[in-house]
């Protein structure tokens, strides 16, 4: 572990205390809150014509798992620079990274378009009223 790691691990243990003597000082049971609820999105729209939303978890899904890369570049700059040997290991590094990632996003894009593609059912294939 790098030392600033070292030191954030006491926040994580910290957190996780103070969140169990939350939970168990809270009059609240553990077992009124539903753990799993549904994997279909919440439905939108006018009565007759309800559609699973685009936004949740689509948008978040995408950004998070690699299809806008950049945020990822930015944040294992400071970190993968310092644990390199050599500069030109960096290009290797680089490259790579960008493979596996650009190969995750194609991966969350084909699920959430099959996923999306369940969720519509019939309705995919429907014709729209006029």
């Amino acid at each position: 572990l790098q030392p600033r790691d070292y030191l954030s691990s006491f926040f994580l243990y910290f957190g996780l205390l103070a969140g169990g003597v939350a939970a168990i000082i809270s009059a609240k049971s553990l077992d009124a809150i539903p753990v799993f609820t549904t994997f279909s999105a919440k439905l939108i729209g006018p009565a007759g014509n309800l559609q699973p939303s685009p936004f949740w978890p689509t948008v978040p899904l995408i950004i998070a798992c690699g299809a806008l890369s950049g945020f990822h570049s930015l944040v294992a700059a400071g970190t993968s620079s310092k644990q390199l040997k050599e500069e030109k290991e960096a290009l290797f590094v680089g490259y790579g990274a960008m493979l596996v990632e650009g190969f995750l996003s194609t991966l969350v894009v084909v699920a959430i378009a099959g996923f999306g593609a369940i969720a519509l059912g019939d309705k995919l294939m429907a014709t729209p009223a006029l």
